[in-house]
């Protein structure tokens, strides 16, 4: 059977803003290694993951000697879905009414089975969606995943005296909630509006003590669900809802915001 391989970086270059953050240490006191923890992160959402629309986790090669991690994945043979023709601005669809529903009915069933599991995937978007030779999509590409509530089983840990990673309380490797769901990560135009504050409203919302009171599982699965909408737009009319004229990110921030 074949197998997708998916090759991560231990310790790649700190962009721009990371430069100004401060560094982190676990309770040991050691340094810890920002891209390897989003690694385990990945690994630790895949390992939970086992349902026909969500591409699975087969094996992770870890070699401690090595800069590379391997992810052995399951193989879609396809591609992602093509849901248009043209530029952004002179688009037009592709698929028919019936094709976008069992496409978006597809999509449903992958991202209640990740709620499910207290899992928000944050990147839903139709690059993401592989869809196989039979017309199946299974979603992929957990990079900026995380877990919208504890989990004391199914988790991975590695294991100081082997190279394999177990089935352990998975805390350690998921982060703040309210601070992680805050971050704008995922594709701009496919963000939440409550993700698209910036300027003042940004700090604003970072220093509210409210936004980190909030239920993080029904917020984490709001960010899920506003994207799914925003994929089955994309499906159905072949264009973003929100195209900025001048290309800028605060205009596509605004038009998400404040565009009915």
């Amino acid at each position: 059977m074949s197998q997708a391989i998916k090759i991560v970086e231990k310790n790649r270059p700190r962009n721009f803003q990371s430069l100004y953050q401060k560094q982190r240490e676990s309770e040991k006191g050691e340094a810890i290694n920002p891209q390897l923890e989003k690694i385990r992160k990945e690994i630790a959402i895949l390992k939970k993951c086992d349902h026909p629309h969500v591409v699975k986790l087969k094996e992770v090669i870890d070699d401690p000697a090595a800069e590379k991690i391997y992810l052995v994945l399951e193989y879609v043979a396809g591609s992602d879905v093509h849901w248009r023709r043209g530029d952004f601005d002179t688009a037009s669809p592709v698929l028919t009414l019936d094709e976008s529903r069992r496409i978006f009915r597809d999509v449903l069933c992958g991202v209640q089975y990740l709620h499910f599991q207290g899992i928000v995937h944050r990147d839903i978007k139709p690059a993401n969606l592989l869809q196989t030779p039979t017309g199946r999509i299974k979603i992929s590409d957990f990079g900026v995943s995380v877990f919208i509530r504890p989990k004391v089983d199914g988790g991975l840990k590695k294991k100081k005296s082997t190279n394999t990673w177990s089935s352990e309380t998975s805390e350690d490797v998921m982060p703040s909630m309210g601070a992680e769901l805050a971050k704008t990560q995922g594709s701009p135009a496919f963000l939440a509006p409550e993700l698209c504050a910036i300027g003042e409203d940004y700090y604003a919302l970072m220093k509210s003590k409210s936004f980190y009171e909030k239920d993080q599982s029904s917020l984490g699965k709001g960010i899920d669900v506003w994207a799914i909408g925003v994929t089955l737009y994309c499906l159905v009319f072949g264009k973003l809802p929100f195209f900025p004229s001048s290309g800028a990110l605060a205009e596509l921030y605004s038009l998400i915001v404040n565009k009915e």
